[in-house]
């Protein structure tokens, strides 16, 4: 039996070390994000798409469908074209119904101007919304507690 948990807590140890690591880049990456330099950018696509899965678990073998709004914008840096469909760092726009989706995509019509940050050093990043870089402290918490999980339950099935 201890070594069922002894590989419980090897993942939990790993995954935690890996969203630790990952949090910290985006961490990183969201503050430094708020310094790039700041151009101007249009809105080229704005609709919504679909995809479907299979539910597992309770409801397994259910048919979901879900709803993603497609937002693209392209912008110049150095007379450079760029296109990018990164509008947040960490919002979640899958929505579940085509409703909820459309009225996320209708705030941003078609030629409407954004002011977008990139990242000087790789012109082809870019971000519109820089303020939600904040949320990865919570993942950050979060990894730090399934480190801790995985190490306690190693430390326990060590002294079994």
């Amino acid at each position: 039996m201890p070594a069922f948990f002894i590989f419980i807590a090897v993942i939990l140890i790993g995954q935690g070390i890996f969203h630790i690591i990952r949090a910290v880049k985006l961490i990183m990456k969201g503050q430094d994000s708020k310094d790039w330099p700041q151009t101007t950018a249009r809105v080229v696509k704005s609709e919504v798409s679909s995809f479907s899965f299979m539910r597992t678990g309770r409801k397994r073998g259910r048919l979901e469908i879900r709803f993603v709004p497609e937002i693209e914008y392209e912008y110049k840096v150095n007379l450079v074209p760029y296109r990018s469909k990164q509008l947040f760092w960490m919002r979640n726009l899958v929505r579940n119904t085509f409703d909820e989706a459309d009225d996320i995509a209708s705030q941003y019509p078609i030629g409407m101007l954004l002011n977008i940050h990139y990242n000087p050093e790789k012109p082809g990043e870019a971000i519109w919304d820089t303020k939600d870089a904040n949320k990865f402290w919570w993942e950050l918490a979060a990894s730090f507690l399934e480190l801790g999980i995985g190490i306690f339950i190693l430390y326990k099935a060590l002294n079994l």
